[in-house]
Parts: structure tokens; C-alpha cells; sequence
């Protein structure tokens, strides 16, 4: 398994990584204007990603399911 992507959640970061690894949040969003000036790159259905902590210590593994752009 390859991990491509590390995503950490800005305000209430430990919070919010507990609701991933809890199963109480499933979805997150991003500025679609970073990937389009090539700031980040875009994530792929089969991706793995990283989620950390405010420490920035992983707190566990998800897989990119489901992509949707809005």
C-alpha cells in the first residue's frame, strides 16, 4: 500500500481525526484552485492517505473511495 497524500484538518484538528478513525467522518473538502495552479496534487479513487495529528503523527489510513467535484 502506498501512502500518496497526508492530510492533516486545520481548526479542531485531534478532534476531527478521532471522527475519521471513529468512522463519524467520512468526507472532507479542498480548494479545487490549488490543483488547478498545481499546489497539490489531485487525489485518485484507490488513493491512500495519511491522517494526522496536530502533531502531525498518524493517526491512521484511509482510501480515496470517491471523488467529487462542485
Amino acid at each position: 500500500m502506498e501512502i500518496k497524500h497526508k492530510i492533516q484538518f486545520g481548526g479542531s484538528t485531534d478532534e476531527l481525526a478521532g471522527k475519521v478513525l471513529s468512522g463519524e467522518k467520512i468526507a472532507t473538502s479542498s480548494l479545487y484552485a490549488y490543483y488547478r495552479m498545481n499546489l497539490k496534487e489531485m487525489s485518485k479513487v484507490g488513493d491512500y492517505a495519511s491522517i494526522l495529528d496536530l502533531s502531525g503523527n498518524k493517526v491512521c489510513v484511509v482510501r480515496i473511495e470517491r471523488i467529487e467535484i462542485v
